[in-house]
């Protein structure tokens, strides 16, 4: 009876132990992260597709915009320094491999609200609200298999409250440091001082078409911190290929002024100092921003904010040498009720309202006859989009103006005037995991400037 008792505790306890050993081989070990980036929107969608294909699996998950049972920002940039210092949302891709045991990981912002939160110190974090480990993924990249039904736990916690291993930006760290310091110069006298000071933050910069805003924030880029007074590590940045910024308008209206009764002919904007310019400062309607001598309607303006790549470009290159005032921000003063979030008349002339990125520029222009507003050029997410126009007579794609953004399959006009560098900061050295994607990614755009 004992002997018989002695067997059936050894095969339970054997049993105990296989059990055990099946489920601790179903927990995955410690999850690896390769990359945990934030950036513009230009280089969001191509790093997306190189980490799927580094992942070597199906596995990804995207989200934006706002929980509505919490009303906390899905996925955002938490500026650690001060609890004071709002967060700034974005959109969020991830991808990790079949074991669970590498993630790869991207959140959207401006490139001015990326440096900042790459050179704080402590370094900013991405902030994940927990409905993600239960909400679907709303399969926001094109290149990308369906999103998983919900983030996965061991993922999760992985990436969650992690500061950043690189910063995906349109110009180098030292231009966006520069811009960030004049944007919070006040009062505001564009182009020296923007007026959303002073120091360390003040006032969001609001958009007038959303309820999105976007933060300027004091950081520095060498030194010590301006707020915690540590010392800001060495960093590297590394070129990546440059992107264009184009201008685009809505052209739906075909009746007398509308912008759609002389496109096919008059498609053509100048700069700098030209009707461009004019333009995005609200000096003329729809006939005169393309020099079309014949009475015009109202034009709808969106301006971009001036934390974001696109606004920095035609910030520096419209208005060079340009005067009494250098600046598409001429007029604004975010004290104001109409200054911020941005809402200016010109009566029978302009409207000037703000948009915060791509997307919103987009759908604002999409939604608004006689408009106009700029992006960077992403070809999956613009193709088929219309209309484009030229600049100084010169088209930004290779071929005949067709007016629609072209595919992924077209390519950039180097002759083109209103290029942008794009740039990826990191820890110097480079992380191994981060350098592994950087060809890739350059090799995807190509000569082209195809960002996906």
């Amino acid at each position: 009876m004992i002997q018989r008792m002695e067997h059936m505790l050894f095969a339970l306890l054997m049993a105990a132990i296989l059990v055990c050993a099946s489920v601790a081989q179903d927990i995955p070990q410690t999850v690896t992260i390769e990359l945990i980036a934030t950036g513009d929107e230009t280089q969001f969608d191509t790093w997306a597709q190189v980490a799927h294909a580094a992942s070597g699996a199906n596995n990804n998950y995207t989200i934006s915009g706002i929980d509505p049972n919490t009303g906390g920002f899905y996925a955002s940039l938490q500026d650690i320094r001060s609890s004071n210092i709002p967060l700034e949302r974005g959109g969020l891709w991830v991808v990790w491999n079949s074991t669970l045991t590498k993630v790869w990981c991207y959140l959207n912002t401006d490139s001015i609200v990326a440096t900042r939160g790459f050179f704080a110190v402590p370094r900013s974090q991405l902030l994940l609200d927990p409905a993600l480990l239960t909400t679907p993924g709303e399969n926001l990249e094109a290149g990308l298999p369906p999103d998983a039904p919900a983030l996965p736990a061991a993922i999760y916690n992985a990436i969650n409250h992690r500061p950043w291993n690189a910063i995906m930006t349109a110009n180098m760290p030292a231009s966006n440091f520069t811009q960030s310091n004049k944007v919070l110069a006040t009062p505001p006298a564009p182009p020296a001082k923007y007026g959303y000071g002073p120091s360390p933050f003040d006032r969001e910069i609001l958009s007038s078409v959303s309820n999105k805003y976007r933060t300027p924030v004091v950081f520095k880029i060498t030194g010590t911190d301006p707020i915690t007074g540590h010392a800001i590590p060495p960093y590297k940045t590394t070129a990546m290929r440059n992107s264009l910024v184009v201008p685009f308008v809505n052209a739906s209206n075909t009746g007398a002024g509308g912008i759609g009764s002389f496109i096919a002919t008059h498609h053509n904007v100048t700069e700098p100092c030209g009707t461009l310019s004019s333009g995005l400062q609200g000096k003329v309607d729809t006939t005169q921003l393309f020099g079309v001598a014949a009475p015009g309607n109202v034009l709808t303006v969106f301006l971009d904010d001036p934390l974001d790549g696109p606004w920095y470009e035609m910030e520096n290159k419209a208005y060079v040498n340009c005067a009494p005032i250098k600046s598409q921000e001429a007029g604004v003063n975010p004290a104001l009720a109409d200054g911020n979030p941005l809402n200016l008349t010109n009566p029978g002339i302009s409207v000037r309202e703000r948009v915060l990125g791509q997307g919103l520029a987009t759908n604002a222009v999409g939604g608004t006859p006689d408009s106009v507003s700029y992006v960077s050029w992403t070809c999956n997410t613009l193709a088929g989009l219309g209309t484009y126009v030229t600049v100084n007579n010169i088209n930004p794609f290779l071929g005949g103006w067709t007016g629609v953004f072209p595919s992924c399959a077209a390519a950039a006009n180097v002759d083109y005037p209103l290029i942008q560098t794009q740039e990826v900061t990191t820890d110097s050295p480079v992380p191994a995991s981060v350098s592994a994607l950087i060809g890739p990614v350059n090799t995807l755009v190509t000569s082209r400037l195809a960002w996906q």
